[in-house]
């Protein structure tokens, strides 16, 4: 297994969401994405700066996270 850092940014539709639902949890559905290919969520945090949250992952290799990422973009 290897360890991966996912940091990115919530648009303002996920800010919406949010608020709209605040009893949503953003790391059961990064856990879900993470267990389908194979890893397994070791952290997930809320930043400040460029990005909105970072999440360290272990997972069996580069590809399985590329179709991870990509499945996370096609969901909008």
């Amino acid at each position: 297994m290897a360890k991966f850092y996912l940091m990115g940014n919530y648009t303002a539709k996920a800010f919406q969401g949010f608020i709209a639902n605040p009893d949503t949890d953003r790391g059961a559905a990064i856990k879900a994405v993470a267990s389908a290919v194979g890893g397994k969520v070791l952290d997930y945090d809320i930043v400040r700066g460029s990005y909105d949250f970072i999440v360290s992952i272990d997972a069996p290799n580069f590809e399985s996270m590329a179709a991870a990422k990509l499945a996370t973009e096609a969901s909008g």
